[in-house]
């Protein structure tokens, strides 16, 4: 039997709206707000594609039935597949018209959005998707569930409990040729290491990570930052690396060297960093978790996926990570978690391997989390990653006059800090739901000035782990 299909009815997006069906839907008289071209659907089962549609169908092998007009009213229910050219058997109605009969979709004016519809539901069948955009029409039925999730745990757990002797498992953890995605793969160690220091070097095909050319793929993966696993559980590790080209020199998506050599230069100003990342649960099929199928639920109403958040953040604390909590946030299915107070470049090493643990997490439970700045168009919150920073004169007394005088300085280099930021973040920052700083350019938000206490800028704040 197949998953009953979602309907992503995004009124905002080009081509949303009405496109699309939910399972047990039946044909009859319409609602004002339904569209002549959705399309008809039996009880329950899987979405397929037939010209540009999404269809449902019983079970995996029946072929998906379509509702199609003519020309002119009268309607016809047809069983059909995309490569058939049967004849339709016409319904009770009408005689049916002479003329050709066609989809809906098809008197549309040639438009661009038109074209992009049509491609993206092309570019899904096909199983090729775009990377932040997760509102795709004709999801392939092989991404309805996860497979991962529907596994029996249990069975594993008999394995996962056998004694491993002496061995240690370490996880080897970068970032690829992206700059946003994560890949790891796991060797075999002799005994425990105490430090980082006593991490191996290891290499990887960077042609397969978008880092390297086929023709000289080595790239070498150098241990930055060691935590414990939580999911093999001690004496095993996860070792977040950077990644070196075969000349040793750092690959193009390997920031941490340079940022590195900076806080290494001002560490006598002990810059704090507090990241609170928010992020979009969202189910395989690219619909958002916990979301109604063929609607939208209150703004600020009930909360989903909380298990995947304690299991997130006790998965954390495991590890070692310096999570400071965690909440849920504006939209539903939409959460945050803060890491921090962390020093220098200790920051990025565990807000990266954060991620990689909610990914990680996230796989279990069969959902993906997303960090799109903004996963649904239209009128919901985006998602971001806020900054807070300090250094220990602004942490002293008279501190605001420091944070005053950073302030002036981050004004004068406006646009190269706009440049260095994701260009896909420009869709949240026109967002109805940022707040910006009167009289500063837009990079400054409100968030940049955090103070331990905001009232009594001066006093003394919590010093970090």
């Amino acid at each position: 039997m197949g998953s009953p299909g979602a309907r992503l009815d995004f009124p905002n997006y080009p081509g949303g709206g009405k496109r699309g069906c939910s399972p047990g839907r039946k044909s009859g008289k319409k609602n004002a707000n339904e569209d002549e071209d959705d399309l008809e659907s039996r009880s329950s089962g899987s979405p397929s594609n037939c010209f540009g549609f999404v269809a449902y169908s019983v079970n995996a092998g029946e072929k998906p039935r379509v509702k199609i007009k003519t020309t002119q009213e009268p309607s016809y229910s047809c069983s059909t597949r995309c490569d058939s050219d049967r004849t339709p058997t016409p319904s009770p109605s009408p005689s049916p018209s002479p003329r050709k009969l066609r989809c809906v979709d098809q008197r549309e004016p040639e438009t661009h959005e038109r074209r992009e519809r049509h491609s993206k539901r092309r570019r899904a069948k096909e199983g090729i998707f775009d990377t932040f955009d997760f509102t795709w029409l004709g999801t392939p039925s092989t991404m309805a569930t996860s497979a991962s999730s529907h596994l029996n745990k249990g069975i594993k757990q008999v394995y996962m409990a056998l004694p491993q002797g002496e061995k240690v498992q370490a996880m080897y953890i970068w970032i690829d040729g992206t700059g946003e995605g994560l890949r790891c793969k796991t060797r075999t160690l002799d005994s425990e290491p105490k430090c980082v220091e006593e991490l191996p070097e290891w290499n990887f095909d960077g042609s397969s990570t978008f880092q390297s050319e086929g023709s000289n793929s080595d790239m070498y993966l150098v241990p930055a930052a060691m935590f414990r696993d939580p999911f093999r559980k001690d004496p095993n590790k996860l070792v977040f690396c950077e990644v070196f080209k075969y000349n040793r020199k750092p690959a193009e998506t390997n920031l941490r060297h340079t940022c590195k050599r900076i806080m290494d230069m001002v560490s006598n100003q002990r810059p704090w960093f507090g990241m609170e990342q928010e992020y979009t649960l969202m189910g395989t099929d690219g619909h958002p978790f916990g979301w109604p199928s063929n609607g939208f639920p209150g703004p600020q109403d009930k909360a989903y996926g909380r298990d995947i958040v304690e299991a997130h953040y006790r998965a954390c604390l495991y590890a070692g990570i310096k999570i400071g909590g965690t909440n849920a946030e504006v939209m539903p299915a939409q959460w945050e978690f803060q890491i921090g107070p962390c020093e220098g470049i200790d920051m990025g090493d565990h807000l990266w391997v954060a991620r990689f643990i909610l990914h990680r997490v996230c796989e279990d439970f069969g959902v993906i989390a997303t960090f799109d700045p903004k996963p649904i168009p239209g009128n919901w919150n985006g998602a971001g990653c806020h900054t807070n920073f300090s250094t220990k004169a602004m942490r002293e007394e008279n501190g605001l006059k420091y944070i005053e005088e950073a302030i002036e300085k981050l004004s004068k280099r406006h646009q190269p800090i706009c440049g260095a930021n994701n260009i896909l973040k420009t869709r949240r920052f026109r967002s109805s739901h940022f707040y910006e700083v009167p009289l500063l350019p837009p990079v400054f938000f409100l968030d940049w000035l955090n103070i331990p206490q905001p009232r009594r800028t001066g006093c003394k704040g919590i010093e970090p782990d």
